[in-house]
């Protein structure tokens, strides 16, 4: 199936107007119920249904679109699609120009990119992430596993354009990037883009002070760092739609979100999901083990704990881990506030938070390979 969005300008003469549509090829609205689709506490869906909602969305649009002096309307077949429009009166200041034809955008189109990149980050299965994301776009892709790795890979070889974690053993990404910046000529102007898990207000400041050129925050989307290769890289078409910054995960969501594997296919290939999902079970374990062996020791390592938690939070939001994504970010929070005492309280909550997202995983693996096993053994 598919969604289509559609902007465009109408009656240009005198009174100009913004046509918005989205068409969709869903399940359809059958006609006996077209009459009751802006009506208020309306729900549309089987009453039986799973589906969510107070019916107020459609109605609350319609008057919206109405007070802004708009008309909305809407045309569907049921197992067929649906159409929904609206236009509302555009003002046009003097000496504007119009576009010539109306401007229609079918999906995100993706640039092509050249470039030879160094991806830096301490988390196996993001680096599987963004590598699979990076080699999609055109680009090839070197990775190493902490800051001064980083540092001799600039050194050595010729990089367009570095992606560094902010957090990571050995040197951390702001260290890091202070040592390429010393390098001499072209290598020490290589651009550096920040990789974090939840940006604070002042990060961003703290970046570009530190020689950093922009920055990226996790978990990645793939049409935003397509949107920051395009922008750092020679593209052959530069133009792309917005991507939406993934929001921080609410309180009370399961422990696997299953529906970002589905998008991990999609921006990387199904065939590499299992695996990379293998590669988030086996390093979550391993900072698990970690995190118990700070818990056995008493008096834990903040500064530990904190590298361990960011690097957990950014795992986890990346695949879906909801539950532990929240845990650990609060647990870094608190590193980072100085609240020892509040930190190393959650840190059992952290710990079980990490073998409960370990067992969905595997539980998860499990049923997928399940029926391929079927499959392949009539």
């Amino acid at each position: 199936g598919s969604i289509r969005l559609t902007l465009g300008l109408t009656g240009r003469d005198r009174q100009p107007r913004l046509h918005f549509e989205i068409v969709d090829t869903g399940c359809g609205i059958p006609a006996s119920r077209h009459d009751a689709i802006f009506s208020e506490f309306t729900r549309l869906a089987d009453p039986a249904s799973q589906t969510e909602g107070t019916g107020l969305g459609l109605a609350i649009t319609r008057r919206l679109v109405e007070l802004m002096g708009g008309h909305i309307d809407f045309e569907s077949r049921e197992h067929q699609g649906t159409r929904f429009w609206f236009e509302l009166p555009l003002t046009v200041a003097e000496n504007e120009e119009m576009p010539d034809e109306t401007m229609t955008q079918r999906g995100p189109e993706m640039p092509s990119i050249s470039g030879r990149i160094l991806l830096a980050d301490d988390s196996p299965a993001n680096l599987m992430v963004a590598m699979a994301m990076i080699r999609d776009s055109g680009c090839s892709v070197d990775t190493v596993n902490n800051g001064l790795e980083a540092v001799e890979a600039v050194r050595t070889l010729p990089y367009d354009l570095v992606l560094m974690d902010i957090s990571m053993p050995e040197m951390d990404g702001l260290e890091a990037t202070a040592a390429i910046r010393s390098l001499p000529g072209d290598k020490g102007r290589v651009p550096v883009v920040a990789m974090t898990a939840h940006a604070i207000v002042g990060d961003r400041e703290k970046f570009l002070q530190a020689g950093m050129n922009d920055y990226i925050s996790k978990p990645i989307t793939k049409h935003r760092l397509y949107e920051i290769l395009s922008q750092w890289l020679p593209t052959e078409q530069t133009t792309m739609q917005e991507d939406s910054q993934p929001s921080a995960t609410p309180a009370g969501t399961p422990v696997l979100d299953t529906g970002v594997f589905e998008q991990l296919a999609r921006d990387t290939s199904p065939e590499i999901v299992p695996k990379m999902l293998a590669a988030f079970s086996k390093e979550t374990a391993g900072r698990v083990d970690t995190l118990r062996q700070l818990a056995d020791a008493g008096a834990a390592d903040h500064g530990q704990l904190q590298r361990e938690a960011h690097t957990l939070k950014s795992s986890a939001a990346t695949f879906g881990a909801s539950e532990l994504h929240a845990i650990a970010r609060d647990v870094e929070m608190a590193c980072r506030a100085g609240e020892a005492d509040r930190a190393s309280s959650m840190l059992a909550e952290l710990i079980h938070s990490g073998e409960r997202a370990i067992a969905a995983v595997e539980a998860y693996l499990a049923g997928q390979a399940a029926p391929q096993a079927q499959a392949a053994n009539p």
